[in-house]
This record gives structure tokens, sequence and C-alpha cells, in this order.
């Protein structure tokens, strides 16, 4: 009769991250790829921080990626981020069943790119197919912020996913 709590951040993959908008030297739409550069600019009192994207000819865009206040809150807040991607730890259930675990629970920190929550549990759940993770969802065994949701459920920053244990057979 155990919880376990865990605390994940979800951070897109950057070599999948890739925009279509204008490019004012190609003179059309074209696909923007992420260069994985980083860049800040003071402007007063506040900070920018950019990620840096560039078309297949090499013409750069500045996306907005947060404005921060002040760097005593920089450091407080933000700490340096790898843009590795997610680092998730693999969830076994067989394993947290045979320790008398009856629910785990997931803390969203941060979220960057768009995640469903049957695609990320399909991923991250050893012992179960995503379509059997749609199952549990449907059935009740996994809440997001203690209710009940559609499998294609997007994720946010501060929600709990609810993995109850006693349900899944």
């Amino acid at each position: 009769m155990e919880k376990v709590i865990l605390e994940w951040q979800l951070i897109e993959n950057p070599e999948h991250q890739k925009i279509e908008r204008y490019c004012h030297n190609c003179g059309k739409k074209v696909a923007f790829e992420d260069s994985l550069k980083r860049r800040k600019n003071a402007n007063g009192k506040n900070i920018y921080e950019y990620a840096i994207y560039k078309c297949e000819n090499g013409h750069t865009w500045n996306h907005k990626l947060a404005v921060y206040k002040s760097t005593a809150e920089i450091e407080e807040a933000a700490p340096v981020q790898t843009w590795q991607g997610s680092k998730l730890e693999i969830l076994k259930i067989g394993a947290y069943r045979e320790l008398d675990v009856e629910e785990i629970e997931i803390v969203i920190k941060q979220v960057r790119g768009k995640w469903r929550i049957d695609k990320l549990l399909g991923q991250q759940v050893h012992d179960l197919s995503r379509s059997q993770i749609e199952k549990y969802i449907k059935k009740g065994a996994v809440l997001l912020d203690g209710e009940k949701v559609k499998p294609s459920t997007l994720l946010k920053e501060q929600q709990r996913i609810s993995l109850l244990l006693n349900i899944f057979i």
C-alpha cells in the first residue's frame, strides 16, 4: 500500500522541431529547423531567450522561448537546461506491483512541445502497448489531475498523471 511520486520534464527532441513560416529572404514559406543555438538579449528590465532557427538556405529566424524579469529570477527559476530531449524513467508496472505499490503519480514539471498522454505513457511504460494504455485511460485506471480524460489529451505543466495499479491487470 504505497504511492510513488515521480517528477518529469517533457522536452521535445529539437532534431524533430521544424516550423513552417514565411522567410523574407527566400520570399516564400519554408521549413525552419532548430539550430540548437540559444541567444539571450537584455532589454531594460527584461531578458529575452531565443532559439535560433534556420531555413534550408541558411537564413535565420529567432523564436522567442521565454522572458525573464531579472538575473536573480533566472538563477532561481530557470537552471541551465540541456536540449537533448526528455530523460524520463521507463516504468515497469510489474516491478511496482511486486513492491505493493498501489499508485504511481507523475508530476509534469515542464512541458516543451506537444505531448499526448497516451503516446507519452506508450513510450515510457515498458509492460503495456499504447492501445492497452488507451483502454486503461478510458477505464479510469489512468487519471489526469484526478479526472478521466481522453487518450489524446495534451499535457500541460503542473498536471499530475495517476496510474492506479490495483485496476491494472
